[in-house]
């Protein structure tokens, strides 16, 4: 398709070039061996550079009375030829620059929303990806319950290893979270030593119970370690109205907190019912 369109350009700048005797057409001629080059690679935009060379020569002296001098009209149809092919090498040059540049921004745009230590998701991306499903609750009350996690005894463990071993075990406390948890949850490490896990499609009970199986897998990584490290947590469960990112977190939050003041290493779970200030669900499969 690419080499196509090519050629058809080229043949059309040929065929004007031809019947247009007192206009230069030059400059044009560039134009199919970088685009060539830009869309199907600078091998093929090297050959469509030779080939628009040899369209031009051919097009200088079509038609004319008087013949160019052979050693003159050689020496033009290598000019033209090189300046095709480097035509080709610019545009194949640039090609390949844009495409790093973007894939240089994917990638930075992938770990603004990573914790550069643990791994996981980081804040960023737990409240970028809680958005989207809050408002399938409101449209389409399909369940989500979230999970605000603070580690109990991390201070101790930070002041008595030192904080590479703290890190360490943050380390552990997210993957030991991410391997227990079903492939459906997101684990995303909120700051300091508090996480957060978001139960898509989950309803109170089922959120639990496969959090409280995740916590007792990493209790039993601590005790390993030789580590005093248990977790307190705020689940809620959203499944119906309409509840910011802000109001779910810091309901959570709040749970999380009532835990630790009761004696710590527990979960509390609630229900939170949204508002229905908006027009009534259309009850449906969610657009994909």
């Amino acid at each position: 398709m690419v080499l196509g369109v090519g050629l058809g350009v080229l043949a059309i700048i040929g065929a004007i070039d031809n019947l247009s005797q007192m206009f230069s057409m030059a400059a044009f001629y560039l134009l199919p061996p970088a685009f060539v080059a830009w869309y199907a690679g600078r091998p093929f935009g090297f050959a469509m550079g030779l080939l628009a060379g040899l369209t031009w020569g051919l097009a200088s002296v079509a038609g004319r009375p008087v013949r160019p001098d052979p050693v003159i009209a050689a020496w033009n149809l290598a000019m033209f030829s090189a300046s095709g092919l480097t035509s080709a090498w610019m545009a194949g040059t640039l090609r390949k620059t844009v495409y790093a540049l973007q894939a240089s921004l994917t990638r930075e745009q992938a770990l603004a929303r990573v914790d550069a230590l643990t791994g996981v998701r980081n804040l960023r991306a737990f409240r970028e990806l809680l958005e989207p499903e809050l408002l399938r609750v409101r449209r389409y009350q399909r369940p989500v319950t979230v999970a605000f996690l603070d580690a109990d005894g991390f201070k101790e463990i930070n002041d008595t290893h030192g904080h590479a071993v703290g890190d360490r075990a943050l380390t552990m406390i997210a993957q030991t979270l991410s391997n227990a948890l079903r492939r459906t949850d997101i684990v995303a490490r909120l700051g300091g030593d508090e996480f957060g896990v978001i139960f898509t499609d989950t309803g109170p009970a089922d959120a639990e119970r496969v959090l409280s199986k995740a916590l007792a897998r990493l209790g039993e990584v601590m005790t390993q370690e030789g580590w005093p490290l248990t977790m307190s947590g705020g689940a809620v469960a959203v499944l119906r109205g309409s509840l910011s990112v802000d109001e779910v977190v810091h309901r959570a939050d709040d749970l999380m907190f009532g835990v630790k003041r009761a004696g710590k290493n527990a979960i509390s779970v609630e229900v939170l019912e949204g508002r229905f200030d908006t027009p009534t669900p259309v009850v449906g499969p969610p657009v994909t």
